[in-house]
C-alpha cells in the first residue's frame, strides 16, 4: 500500500529511452487537449480515501491588507482592456464667430452699482439731514437727481439711483416746506414789529420822528391815560386799599396767635402810609396805530422788606429776654408795635419799573389788566 501512494505522488511516468540510448521526443500534442495516456492513467487509478492519521497540509489564511489598493479583475478572454488612446484627438469644440463692433453700437455692461448710483444715494440723504439748512438740502438734492438719471441711462436700473433720486426729491420738498414756513414767520414777526410802538423813521441827520401825524395826539391820550391809571395806584380804591391791609397784616403777623389789633397797629392805617410813600413817573410813551406802551418808574416801600427789618429786631429782643416774640404778654404787644413802626421808617424807598400796555377801544386807550395786576405788585406786592 505504501508503493502504491509513493508511485501516486511521483505522477505520470516518463517516457522510456531506446535501446540505442537515444532521446525520444515524444510527439507534440495540441496545449488544449491531455495526454492520451494520462488520461488513462488517471482513469484506471482509484481514488484514494485521506489517511486520518496523516496530517494533511493546509494553506494558512491570509488577511487582507487594509492598505493595499485590491488589484482589479483581469479583463475576461476574449474583451478589449479599455485603456486610453494617448494619441487619440479630442472632440472638436464649435467655433463661435465674433462679431465686430459697429459705430454707434453701446457695449453691454454689467448690471452692478456704478458710482454714480452710490453718490446719488449719499447725496439724496445728506440732502434729507441738511433740509433745515435749506440752500444746501436744495443743492443736495439736485445732484442726487442728476446722478441718478446719469447712473439709469448708462448702466440701467439700479436700486441705489432709484432710492438717491427719491431721497434727493424729499429733501428738496422738505427744504422748500422750511423755506416756506420762515417766510411765513418772517411776514408775521415783520408785521409785528411794524405794528410796535417802536417803530420810528429816521431821517438822514439821525432823528426820529412819528410816521403818522396822528402819532403825537395818541402819545398824549396814552400818557393821559397812564397817568390816571398810576394815580389810582397812588390813591387806592376801597378794594386796593383792603388788598393792602391784608397784605400788610399777613407780613406782620404771619401764622401767630395774636392779631394786629393784638399788637396795637391798625392795618389799614400802615396801607395808607405805604400808598403816600409810593412814588412815580411817566418815562416813556410810544403808540402805534391801535397799541401804545408806557414805561412807568418809581420808589415804594416793599411790605416784606419792612416785614424783615421787624422780625430781625423782635427776634433780637427775645434772645435777650426782653420780649417774648411768640407769645408776647400785654406788656410785651406795645415793644413789638413800636419796633416794626421803627422798621417802617428805617426802610429805604426801592426803585421799580413797570411797563404798561395800552390798546384803543372805541377811541379810548384802555390799560391791560395784566399790566395793571404787574403794577400792583410791584408797588404793593398785592395781586398774584
Amino acid at each position: 500500500m505504501a508503493q502504491e501512494q509513493e508511485n501516486n505522488q511521483a505522477g505520470p511516468t516518463q517516457p522510456s529511452q531506446g535501446n540505442d540510448g537515444a532521446d525520444m521526443q515524444p510527439p507534440l500534442q495540441d496545449a488544449g487537449q491531455p495526454d492520451a495516456g494520462m488520461v488513462g492513467q488517471q482513469a484506471t487509478q482509484p481514488v484514494q480515501p485521506p489517511n486520518p492519521y496523516v496530517p494533511q497540509a493546509t494553506q494558512p489564511v491570509q488577511t487582507p491588507n487594509p492598505y493595499v489598493q485590491p488589484a482589479q479583475a483581469a479583463p475576461q478572454q476574449g474583451q478589449p482592456t479599455a485603456q486610453q488612446n494617448p494619441y487619440q484627438q479630442a472632440a472638436p469644440v464649435a467655433y463661435q464667430p465674433v462679431v465686430a463692433y459697429q459705430p454707434g453700437q453701446q457695449i453691454p455692461r454689467a448690471a452692478s452699482s456704478s458710482s454714480a448710483a452710490i453718490g446719488s444715494l449719499v447725496c439724496g440723504i445728506l440732502a434729507i439731514v441738511f433740509s433745515w439748512t435749506i440752500v444746501l438740502g436744495i443743492a443736495l438734492g439736485i445732484v442726487a437727481i442728476i446722478l441718478g438719471f446719469s447712473s439709469t441711462k448708462k448702466y440701467g436700473s439700479d436700486a441705489k439711483a432709484l432710492g438717491g433720486k427719491v431721497c434727493g426729491i424729499i429733501g428738496m420738498v422738505f427744504s422748500v416746506a422750511i423755506l416756506a414756513f420762515s417766510i411765513w414767520v418772517g411776514v408775521l414777526v415783520w408785521e409785528e414789529i411794524g405794528s410796535s410802538p417802536s417803530s420810528y423813521s429816521y431821517s438822514s441827520s439821525g432823528t426820529s420822528s412819528s410816521t403818522s401825524s396822528n402819532t403825537a395826539a395818541d402819545e398824549k391820550a396814552v400818557r393821559e391815560a397812564a397817568t390816571a391809571a398810576m394815580e389810582k395806584l397812588k390813591n387806592p380804591d376801597a378794594a386796593l386799599q383792603k388788598e393792602i391791609a391784608d397784605e400788610v397784616t399777613e407780613s406782620v403777623v404771619g401764622y401767630h396767635s395774636y392779631t394786629m389789633a393784638d399788637l396795637g397797629l391798625d392795618a389799614n392805617d400802615l396801607a395808607k402810609q405805604l400808598s403816600n410813600a409810593m412814588t412815580y413817573q411817566i418815562d416813556s410813551v410810544s403808540a402805534y396805530g391801535d397799541s401804545a406802551y408806557v414805561t412807568v418808574k418809581g420808589t415804594t416801600k416793599d411790605v416784606y422788606t419792612i416785614s424783615g427789618e421787624y422780625l430781625d429786631a423782635a427776634l433780637d429782643k427775645y434772645i435777650d429776654d426782653e420780649l417774648d416774640y411768640y407769645s408776647p404778654s400785654a406788656a410785651d404787644k406795645p415793644k413789638l408795635a413800636a419796633l416794626y413802626q421803627e422798621a417802617f421808617a428805617n426802610t429805604a424807598p426801592e426803585s421799580v419799573t413797570v411797563s404798561l400796555s395800552f390798546t384803543k377801544k372805541n377811541g379810548s386807550w384802555v390799560l391791560s389788566d395784566s399790566s395793571l395786576t404787574s403794577a400792583k405788585y410791584s408797588f404793593y406786592s398785592v395781586g398774584y
